[in-house]
């Protein structure tokens, strides 16, 4: 009996093998919680009957480095998910990656005056439902208009959500 070419492939059935870091990562976070939760509650249950010197404060350094390769491993596991071309974040997967809207400045750079337009349109595209009723073309039409005296078409509207060539490298030469 053959496979009709609609049917997957046992590679494609069967599910991919972690990475190694993400095993270790396992590991070691389950000897950490076995850790904290076991001998941690044992040794303080100990430690209230009979008094424990310094001659056991090499546990507490053993549980310092497993904390450290946990969350060193962490990280490389992170590292893995997001660079994995064969399985994407679901987020770049279904195109919700944005780049951050830019006017005068950069909407979410720090002491911005156009900071609060990054959170109107952060709100307005993670959550329309809450934030539908906002109309960010108006409100930034106003501000520029008024505070900077810059009239907002559509053309520049849509150039500032893109963040297309609003930011020019400086050339070094001076303008004459």
């Amino acid at each position: 009996m053959s496979a009709s070419p609609e049917s997957p492939s046992d590679e494609d059935r069967q599910p991919r093998r972690r990475s190694l870091a993400r095993r270790a990562n396992g590991v070691v976070a389950a000897l950490l919680t076995a850790f904290f939760l076991g001998a941690h509650g044992l040794l303080g249950s100990v430690s209230a009957v009979v008094p424990l010197d310094t001659s056991l404060s090499w546990i507490a350094w053993i549980a310092t480095a497993a904390i450290a390769v946990h969350a060193c491993l962490n990280v490389r596991v992170t590292i893995e998910k997001l660079s994995d071309p064969e399985k994407p974040p679901s987020s770049v997967a279904d195109g919700r990656v944005y780049n951050i809207p830019v006017g005068a400045t950069r909407w979410g750079q720090r002491g911005s005056v156009e900071t609060w337009f990054a959170m109107m349109w952060l709100g307005i595209t993670a959550y329309p439902e809450y934030y539908g009723e906002i109309d960010l073309r108006e409100e930034v039409a106003a501000f520029y208009g008024t505070v900077l005296g810059i009239d907002v078409d559509d053309a520049l509207y849509e150039q500032m959500l893109s963040g297309q060539g609003m930011r020019k490298q400086a050339t070094g030469k001076s303008g004459s």
